[in-house]
């Protein structure tokens, strides 16, 4: 295998597992939502109580009567927190048996080290690592800026610990926050390069951290310097090559299902001309195969559309379908070929008439294959009805919006449902304006948004085409860092993709505070700033609202709990990293149980040798919100990581078991019943409910009186109504009826505060349905009807 091969495939690409394999743990962990964390297992009530090894049974003295609710996973260098009710069935294996992995130690000379660091403030700056392994951290301080000398003192396949030489502060990184030239030197100081029995360690060591080009390169000199190991040296080849090769086609198939179709393609086809293992290689050449019969049906429905349009004897027809098989020409691809999937099927029915088989590719085009109709006419006024969506969505004028609304609703046989389904596969609303992938653009908010100076910056990822759907990840800066530089952090640049490109992730960082803020300050700004930008993205671009996912480090984390709390419904995960909870969040924290959290903790510092404890000295600050989350483990997907030493917002470079928990969420389904907490005015909307007059929001701390409660259920009776109540404080409620919660057949009763407003049928309006699209962006929760009480 070509040394271009290797490192063109393999430089960089993710681990899909939480934790590395092959280290010593005593036990194994699978979570509901699919994550497996190995390590020591220990359970405890409480984040700052002591806690009891995993599965101990309570001592006669021990009278607590809290359930432990809390299971910590400890792998060494990081402690993950879970709720027990969010473990699997029988997911919890106390026999793994793992062999040890191979490890380097490093020594340096340390100064001053009864000096300690009791907490990591904003950083300044910090300098790259030299060839020893040494980097300098300037932190804010006071009375003066502190510098931090921090060294490698250990490096294991999946991590790596760094030690304080003029402080007392060790941290726990992974091996990636590492950067490869670092790695390599330090390795070969510390590898006799004379001793064939070290370095074939260090191929083995390459082969546990899957740095699998550099494994392959050591192998290659092994092979030169030491002809006696040539035996042992093929038999670690075959080993790799498997490795390599079932590593390389997951992120093929990831890389594929991220809508990065050439570049999977040409992997692919470079890594069948490989030696790899047999079963690898099947999959290859089916990927291929694949890959070929796609381009092959893709012609066929060309041809198969010149050929029935041909036997169209009416000239208006042939007038009316040329468009829509323009479009077709020019977009169908490997993503949009399902939409002619019916049409393709009709090849083999004899029966059918020239128009029957267009109407099902053109209207299979507009509402998808599984909607397809064999009504001609019917299929061409689908595309009126989309041409007058698109125009309705595009207007400024609400004039001009009434005129179209009145136009789409003379279009006949095209109601409410059709509508649905136009809605779900229509173009993208307003223009990317020719973005490019891996490019940071900064995009500014136009009229159609609540303020013209919101503005934020995007990165597509590669390939990036509006026929495909990407999931979102919203941003958000720590206060030491620029939108830039953040977005450079998740994403990468072109000459080395971050795993959000890698996976296929439109990212944005919307300008949620000034250049000069360095705290988050909680304001209804911030938020109408958040809904403005997540609105403006999923017009722009081709975005599923069901995967949503909101980040922050630092200040942006801070930023990200507030928000994920408050809007619980847009997201499908909220990622903190370092963040604090304050008085809003407090107030609202239940409703967190409506989305998932993974919560990187500002760490903890290694125990005492002489007294032990799985959760000394950790950071307690937010443990409250913590314990009541984990208390309701029923309702919270939840993970608390932290990391060996209080370290830095921006080493938090876990990537691997991040984005693993972040590629297994989706949002929630809509709530039959729902009970949520306000404490803004900006905070009031949740699912298919919205208290429209909220009082304004308190302007120093809020207490528990300021906190709005809005319960809401949907319960289908077993007569002849279903009943809708909803109920606050406000006078004023919105309600939209969804129907993926109300059915249109059955009358409904709605009680607002205890009092009967409506019984009765309720009428599909398509102007609902438009108007919540053009306000929300999101095509995935369109209500039939609006009314408010």
């Amino acid at each position: 295998m070509s040394n271009e091969l290797r490192w063109g495939i393999a430089i960089g690409w993710l681990v899909s597992a939480c934790v590395a394999p092959g280290i010593a743990n005593a036990g194994e962990v699978r979570l509901k939502n699919g994550i497996v964390v190995t390590g020591n297992l220990w359970q405890a009530d409480e984040l700052s109580k002591p806690p009891i090894p995993y599965g101990q049974a309570l001592a006669v003295k021990d009278v607590d009567p809290i359930c432990r609710n809390i299971v910590l996973i400890d792998n060494g260098w990081q402690k993950f927190f879970v709720p027990r009710q969010q473990i699997a069935a029988a997911g919890v294996n106390l026999n793994l048996v793992s062999s040890r992995p191979e490890g380097f130690e490093f020594k340096h000379l340390k100064t001053n080290q009864t000096r300690a660091i009791a907490s990591a403030g904003s950083f300044v700056g910090v300098s790259p690592f030299d060839e020893f392994g040494v980097r300098k951290i300037f932190l804010t301080s006071q009375p003066e800026q502190l510098k931090v000398v921090q060294a490698i003192r250990r490096i294991e396949p999946d991590h790596v610990e760094l030690e304080g030489l003029n402080y007392n502060w060790r941290v726990g990184l992974s091996l990636k926050a590492i950067p490869q030239e670092t790695l390599k030197a330090l390795l070969r100081r510390k590898v006799r390069t004379d001793e064939a029995g070290d370095r074939l360690q260090l191929v083995r060591f390459y082969m546990q951290a899957e740095l699998y080009p550099q494994a392959f390169e050591e192998l290659d000199t092994i092979e030169r310097d030491f002809p006696d190991q040539q035996s042992l040296a093929e038999s670690l080849r075959s080993q790799l090559m498997d490795y390599f090769g079932h590593e390389v086609l997951r992120e093929l198939n990831r890389r594929k299902g991220a809508g990065q179709h050439l570049l999977a393609n040409e992997y692919a086809q470079k890594l069948s001309a490989q030696n790899v293992s047999g079963s690898v290689m099947d999959d290859i050449r089916k990927l291929l195969a694949d890959n070929d019969r796609i381009r092959k049906s893709i012609d066929q429905a060309k041809n198969m559309l010149v050929e029935w349009q041909n036997k169209l004897k009416e000239r208006q027809l042939l007038l009316d379908v040329q468009p829509i098989r323009g479009e077709i020409n020019e977009q169908l691809n490997i993503d949009t070929l399902p939409r002619l999937q019916a049409f393709l099927q009709s090849e083999t029915d004899r029966e059918m008439s020239a128009e029957q088989r267009l109407a099902l590719a053109y209207s299979g085009w507009l509402v998808g294959a599984e909607n397809a109709i064999t009504d001609l006419q019917l299929a061409i006024r689908y595309w009126e009805a989309r041409f007058l969506i698109l125009e309705f969505l595009r207007a400024d004028s609400p004039q001009e919006r009434d005129r179209l609304l009145q136009d789409l609703k003379q279009v006949e046989g095209v109601g409410p449902k059709a509508i649905l389904q136009i809605i779900a596969l229509l173009p993208t609303i307003r223009e990317d304006g020719g973005i490019l992938p891996g490019q940071i653009h900064r995009v500014l908010i136009g009229p159609m948004g609540q303020n013209p100076h919101v503005a934020y910056s995007v990165v597509l990822p590669p390939e990036y085409s509006p026929l495909h759907s990407y999931p979102l990840l919203i941003v958000l800066r720590s206060q030491s860092r620029t939108n830039e530089m953040t977005l450079r952090w998740w994403c990468g640049d072109d000459e080395s993709p971050g795993p959000a490109m890698r996976r296929g992730y439109i990212v944005i960082a919307p300008e949620l505070a000034k250049e000069d803020e360095t705290e988050y300050k909680s304001s209804d700004a911030a938020h109408q700033v958040m809904m403005a930008c997540l609105r403006d993205a999923r017009l722009r671009f081709n975005v599923d609202s069901n995967r949503v996912f909101l980040a922050g480090q630092g200040m942006g984390a801070d930023a990200a709990f507030d928000l994920g709390m408050s809007h619980p419904d847009e997201f499908a995960g909220v990622i903190p990293i370092g963040g604090k909870l304050t008085h809003y969040q407090k107030l609202a924290t239940s409703n967190g149980r409506h989305t998932a959290w993974y919560v990187v903790g500002r760490g903890f510092t290694p125990d005492d040798p002489k007294t032990p404890s799985p959760v000394a000295q950790r950071d307690t600050a937010s443990d409250g919100v913590f314990n009541a989350m984990f208390d309701a483990g029923f309702h919270f997907d939840f993970i608390l990581v932290e990391c060996l030493g209080l370290g830095l917002e921006r080493d938090h470079t876990d990537m691997p078991g991040m984005f693993h928990w972040i590629d297994l969420q989706r949002r929630k389904p809509i709530p039959a019943a729902f009970e949520v907490q306000s404490v803004r005015k900006t905070d009031n909307r949740f699912f298919w409910v919205t208290a429209a007059d909220q009082p304004r929001t308190p302007e120093s701390q809020p207490t528990p009186a300021d906190r709005l409660t809005i319960s809401a259920s949907f319960v289908k009776g077993l007569g002849e109504f279903d009943v809708l109540k909803v109920s606050s404080r406000t006078k004023n409620h919105i309600i939209r009826f969804l129907p993926a919660l109300i059915d249109f057949d059955r009358r409904v009763i709605v009680n607002v505060n205890n009092h009967q407003k409506y019984k009765g049928f309720m009428t599909p309006d398509v102007s609902s349905m438009l108007n919540e699209l053009r306000i929300t962006g999101d095509r995935t929760r369109l209500p039939w009807a609006t009314v408010e009480y």
